[in-house]
């Protein structure tokens, strides 16, 4: 089961950015990097309207910045998802087509199954710059993610795991829906 962080990570390279349109040369992975990329349908199911009511205002504007918020709020939702744990979180928040999302959810949904959650947060984003070559009402950014030295405890507070810090570059791609932003995909940079 991916519950490490490391796997976080790890789920990363192997995950791609599922964006309509990759990055120009040179702001992405080469094909050769072990990614895979998967285009979401126009037509996918947007996630429930309710995830939007709780994404903070900045988060929510139709802008760069609103981008850039959104993509910070995704990974602080993460470390909800897996502290409380929150399934159908990240899925709210995600194109259906990304499989880092699906991932990450999963995460979730196997934590509250064996009755278990990280007692801290596992990650955070350090720097975020903007990519060129997204598609209109898409942005990429280049992210630094920190994951944190954070621990897997059962229901008694005994550590079952403990992940390992560390941190990477990523290429994170978002995009604007009915809804407001979600996350298209996270590829390594």
């Amino acid at each position: 089961m991916p519950w490490a962080v490391g796997a976080l990570l790890a789920t990363l390279v192997l995950s791609g950015c599922e964006a309509e349109e990759t990055p120009p040369a040179g702001a992405s992975p080469s094909g050769t990097s072990g990614s895979t990329s998967a285009s979401p349908s126009p037509t996918s199911p947007s996630p429930p309207a309710s995830a939007s009511s709780e994404v903070p205002a900045a988060a929510r504007e139709k802008s760069e910045a609103g981008a850039e918020a959104f993509t910070r709020y995704f990974f602080d939702q993460v470390n909800v998802a897996w502290t409380e744990p929150r399934p159908g979180l990240i899925a709210s928040l995600s194109d259906p087509a990304c499989e880092f999302c699906a991932d990450v959810e999963q995460t979730s949904v196997d934590l509250a199954q064996q009755s278990e959650r990280y007692n801290e947060r596992a990650v955070s984003l350090g720097d975020v710059a903007r990519r060129s070559g997204a598609p209109q009402d898409q942005y990429f950014f280049e992210v630094l993610v920190i994951q944190h030295a954070a621990e897997v405890v059962d229901q008694r507070g005994k550590v079952e795991r403990t992940d390992e810090a560390g941190q990477g570059a990523s290429l994170v791609g978002v995009k604007w829906t009915q809804e407001g932003w979600r996350l298209l995909g996270v590829e390594v940079a």
